[in-house]
């Protein structure tokens, strides 16, 4: 009887990966994978920054919304009782309206510590409420350093009775401040009237816009606008990211120079109620 041999078709050996090819693969498979996480980690940050941005922008968006609308509101009376602006002394505004309802509304606005603070009562005056009751934040991670606020309130004003926003001398509307706590304007923030408030107006060199003494201190009965600035900033500091920018609010040039994202928003309320 012949024995028939089986032939094993060299295709079909069982020889395995030598060393050389499995580091091949391996290297292959290293590169992949970094560029794939890489990619991913890229894409990360720039969704965190992104809704870190968009977050402070709805934030900062929102609370001049709310401000924007209640201050057309003031001044408001058709009675002629003597609502308006009744308080601006450091870097607050208060003020009342006839609700059209028989009462009035009082409402108050101030920065206490990184929270921006409303107040709103019927019927009832705001002052001599507790700022410091959480129940009135409008706004929070508002950028304080302890010294310089990231919220700042700067006016317009009627003082010659016209009927028109006072001008400065080269023909800009002149936004002014309360410096010494009287509840009356008297400083000019435009240094050198260009009409912009920007680093060229901080003659001293100390991050502080030094502005022009008004001819005359001006009533807060003649205010007439209402310009708002306000700095949000994220909660927590992003290692990715550096602030090196500058920021004009108000009279405050604020140079932060950390790790935290900050959107700067600013806005001008015309108070067509006042001085009616």
């Amino acid at each position: 009887m012949t024995v028939q041999k089986k032939s094993v078709s060299k295709g079909l050996s069982n020889k395995g990966f030598s060393l050389v090819e499995l580091l091949v693969a391996m290297t292959i498979f290293a590169l992949v994978t970094t560029a794939i996480w890489s990619n991913f980690n890229s894409q990360n940050t720039i969704y965190r920054a992104q809704e870190q941005s968009a977050k402070i922008q709805q934030n900062m968006r929102a609370s001049l919304y709310v401000m924007e609308k209640e201050l057309r509101m003031a001044g408001f009376d058709p009675d002629s009782i003597g609502y308006g602006v009744d308080n601006i002394k450091n870097n607050m505004l208060r003020f009342t309206y006839d609700d059209g309802d028989g009462g009035y509304g009082s409402v108050a606005y101030a920065l206490v510590g990184s929270q921006l603070r409303r107040v709103v009562k019927f019927n009832e005056d705001v002052a001599g409420t507790d700022l410091n009751d959480e129940k009135y934040i409008l706004a929070e991670n508002i950028y304080d350093s302890g010294s310089v606020d990231g919220f700042y309130l700067a006016y317009a004003f009627d003082d010659n009775g016209d009927g028109e926003l006072d001008v400065s001398p080269n023909g800009h509307i002149i936004w002014a401040v309360d410096t010494n706590n009287d509840d009356e304007l008297d400083l000019r923030l435009d240094t050198n009237d260009d009409g912009e408030m920007s680093l060229a107006d901080d003659t001293g060199n100390d991050n502080i816009i030094d502005g022009n003494a008004l001819a005359s201190p001006v009533a807060m009965a003649n205010i007439r606008a209402v310009r708002i600035w306000v700095l949000g900033q994220a909660e927590r500091a992003d290692v990715s990211y550096h602030d090196g920018n500058q920021y004009i609010v108000g009279r405050n040039i604020i140079t932060p120079d950390d790790r935290i994202r900050r959107r700067l928003l600013s806005t001008i309320v015309k108070c067509r109620n006042l001085g009616v």
